[in-house]
């Protein structure tokens, strides 16, 4: 089956700021994490429901070598991203960004 993604407008702000936050750390580490995000997102599409649910037909994918989660749902062939957050977080970031929809 061919997936497609799909994300809601807060992931932008998510990645945007994981990024900022790595540049801050070290020049090229916001690029690693990007890069990192990127093949777990193209595990995703390969895969999508080998990856555990967390809650109802939540899904999590953890990004290799950073503490961060992409939190999605599969909706037919469409994979809706709801968060890209940091492992450490409270999880009432993704679970109120599901109720919205």
């Amino acid at each position: 089956m061919n997936y497609f993604i799909s994300h809601l407008p807060e992931v932008e702000d998510d990645i945007k700021n994981a990024m900022e936050w790595y540049s801050a750390q070290r020049a090229g580490l916001d690029d690693d994490f990007l890069l990192a995000f990127e093949v777990e997102i193209i595990r995703i599409l390969k895969s999508p429901l080998i990856y555990a649910t967390v809650k109802n037909q939540i899904r999590r994918a953890l990004i290799a070598r950073f503490p961060y989660a992409i939190f999605f749902i599969v909706e037919g062939t469409t994979i809706l991203i709801l968060a890209v957050v940091h492992q450490k977080r409270k999880p009432s970031v993704w679970k109120k960004r599901k109720t919205k929809n």
